[in-house]
């Protein structure tokens, strides 16, 4: 399996209104999607699992960078992207930032 191009980082907590909105605003941007949930004890967990992420569980702590930390120590992509649940890209963006990942001349050598 080859590398994903870009890995769509995020951290969730009773997410289940806004992830559905969410999932179809970046669902043609993501190669990796890495969800770090921080006790959510609504649907949040189902729905990012049906979309294909890979889900770490990670207790609370106080402290955002922590819980980015350990998506970032997950994401396999060459490219790393942090969103948040109620962040909707529009489409026009997506298409740029899949143009930009895809440009080999983009980015670090590889």
């Amino acid at each position: 399996m080859s590398q994903p191009k870009l890995s769509l980082c995020m951290i969730i907590r009773d997410e289940q209104e806004m992830l559905p909105g969410f999932l179809d605003s970046v669902a043609n941007l993501w190669d990796e999607l890495i969800v770090v949930d921080t006790g959510s004890t609504d649907d949040s967990v189902r729905l990012v699992e049906a979309a294909g992420a890979r889900l770490i569980h990670f207790s609370w702590i106080d402290d955002f960078s922590a819980a980015r930390n350990a998506s970032l120590e997950s994401a396999t992509g060459r490219w790393i992207l942090f969103l948040d649940a109620d962040e909707r890209p529009a489409a026009g963006l997506v298409q740029e930032i899949r143009s930009l990942v895809e440009d080999p001349l983009a980015g670090p050598p590889r």
